[in-house]
């Protein structure tokens, strides 16, 4: 993980552009994954949602996950429309 890492950080000051490149060809060759877990430690924690939730409550979760970022996010626009708009309304 460091050397990814070292290697991003080096290709940023170079290039800013080919970071991504770089950042692709590690975790495509599975250098580093999802916030730094690997492919076992996932599986891991799958299957220990699965146990603790069953089966039949996992989609139940991710539905009611989905509505609760959907709902910060309007509220986030919600309030930063209404910023907006105050200074409008003073004049």
């Amino acid at each position: 993980m460091r050397i990814a890492d070292n290697l991003l950080a080096k290709c940023a000051r170079l290039d800013p552009d080919a970071v991504f490149h770089v950042e692709f060809q590690v975790i495509h060759k599975g250098g580093c994954s999802m916030f730094g877990l690997g492919t076992q430690e996932l599986i891991i924690i799958m299957v220990i949602v699965v146990l603790v939730f069953g089966v039949n409550k996992i989609p139940q979760l991710g539905k009611g996950l989905g509505e609760g970022i959907r709902n910060f996010k309007s509220s986030i626009k919600e309030i930063t429309n209404d910023s907006d708009k105050k200074p409008q309304e003073k004049e």
